[in-house]
């Protein structure tokens, strides 16, 4: 089991200047990075999305085919997080 530090980094999601989500980036000893999402209250979610309770890269994979759990960057990290949220977030 790959133990986390934790959260390294965090970054803020904005659509048409309304702040969307939170994302948080991870990275462990071995320096892997993975991100774990705090979608805004006020966002609408899309319709298969509206049943989860964790968004994170650990979890996603399911509905992104492309989707690790673990990134070796924290560029390719927040890539794949804002990609996820481009299609979750919906408004």
């Amino acid at each position: 089991m790959t133990m986390y530090l934790p959260c390294s980094e965090r970054f803020t999601y904005k659509r048409n200047l309304q702040r969307l989500a939170e994302i948080d980036l991870h990275q462990s000893a071995a320096c892997e990075f993975s991100f774990t999402l705090h979608v805004s209250k006020q966002a609408r979610l899309a319709e298969p999305f509206q049943q989860l309770d964790s968004f994170d890269s650990a979890s996603l994979w399911k509905w992104f085919p492309n989707m690790k759990e673990k990134y070796d960057s924290q560029r390719d990290c927040l890539k794949a997080a804002t990609s996820c949220l481009s299609v979750i977030v919906i408004d």
